[in-house]
């Protein structure tokens, strides 16, 4: 069973735990750097993104991926080294990357990769 990162001096890992004015729309899970991640689903690696700008020196090398399921539900693994690529079929249990390094970035965080999903529902279903 995988941990959720808790309580740090960057915040806590948990669903919608406090950022400030936002919340935390995912859960951060704890892992060591360079570990292997996998896919929780079957699906098609849609996207393979920056959570920042690609730009910045400290945190443009970090990525993410995407994994999209056939009824086009989105699993998004961040702080991930990709070792997919966009277009490619993954079965639940593969590796979509490897954890990257955030300590050095952010003093006092525990090492994590974050998980969020993105659903469509039904509005006739969820009106109800």
């Amino acid at each position: 069973m995988r941990e959720i990162r808790g309580q740090d001096a960057q915040g806590s890992g948990h669903w919608l735990a406090s950022r400030g004015s936002r919340k935390h729309l995912g859960i951060d899970y704890v892992c060591e750097e360079g570990e292997i991640i996998c896919s929780d689903i079957d699906g098609t690696i849609t996207k393979i993104g920056y959570p920042y700008n690609p730009n910045d020196k400290t945190k443009g090398h970090l990525r993410y991926v995407e994994v999209t399921d056939k009824n086009r539900s989105r699993v998004r693994y961040f702080y991930v080294k990709p070792v997919v690529k966009k277009g490619d079929k993954i079965d639940a249990g593969s590796p979509v990357g490897k954890s990257q390094d955030l300590t050095r970035i952010y003093k006092g965080i525990t090492q994590h990769y974050h998980l969020e999903i993105i659903a469509y529902v039904n509005p006739e279903e969820y009106f109800k």
